[in-house]
């Protein structure tokens, strides 16, 4: 190899692709990568998962209006309560006869 600071020649380049093969083929094989996931799998993956978030919503969405219909039901309860005290209340103050 050349001298620090000399230019490349066509043999230092060569011996540099030569070593950089040999150290690749030290690397993974596609046999070796056969165990992890691929492409295809992240994608499966990721649309399993919008379907999850899908589901999820859903519920939530249906969580929240029963929540509003059952608040709402006791806003009603409530407003019977308020009226049938005032009621009870003009009852209480005429006299009995």
């Amino acid at each position: 190899m050349t001298k620090k600071n000399e230019p490349l020649t066509k043999k230092d380049l060569q011996d540099m692709e030569a070593r950089i093969k040999e150290q690749l083929k030290e690397k993974a094989s596609k046999d070796d990568l056969k165990g992890f996931a691929t492409k295809d799998d992240f994608k499966n993956l990721k649309d399993e998962m919008v379907g999850l978030k899908d589901e999820i919503v859903g519920e939530v969405k249906a969580l929240r209006e029963e929540f509003e219909t059952h608040a709402f039901s006791h806003e009603r309860f409530g407003d019977e309560i308020d009226d049938h005290e005032k009621r009870i209340s003009n009852l209480e103050k005429r006299p009995i006869l």
